[in-house]
């Protein structure tokens, strides 16, 4: 059997068995769900978008940051969208592992600052 051949008779089966990539919106409560998941997707930008600044000013060393300030433009509370088709879910987990990313990213660069700063 050919790769393609098997790959057509598996793939329904993989779906069925995968519940999360036969995610739909729709019914009465896809809108409030559509906009629950933009407003969590721009409240974590925001929250990520205040802790690349608090980190910017706290560092010693501000041009650290600029790192971090680049990698805001490609957090996902700017491009993805709510509207995919999962009412927004991937927007929130993609949302939530990117700021665990920069609160990760942000505690490196304070401790790194604060550890070459130290009186020797």
């Amino acid at each position: 059997m050919s790769p393609r051949a098997l790959a057509t008779r598996l793939a329904p089966s993989l779906v069925a068995a995968w519940p999360a990539a036969a995610l739909a919106c729709s019914g009465p409560g896809a809108p409030a769900a559509i906009a629950r998941a933009d407003r969590i997707g721009w409240a974590l930008l925001a929250g990520t978008a205040l802790l690349v600044a608090a980190t910017h000013f706290a560092a010693r060393r501000p041009p650290s940051t600029r790192r971090l300030i680049v990698a805001l433009l490609v957090h996902p509370g700017w491009w993805l969208g709510a509207r995919g088709g999962d009412c927004g879910r991937m927007r929130v987990a993609a949302s939530i592992a990117a700021t665990v990313l920069f609160v990760l990213a942000a505690a490196f660069l304070l401790w790194r600052a604060r550890r070459s700063v130290r009186p020797q």
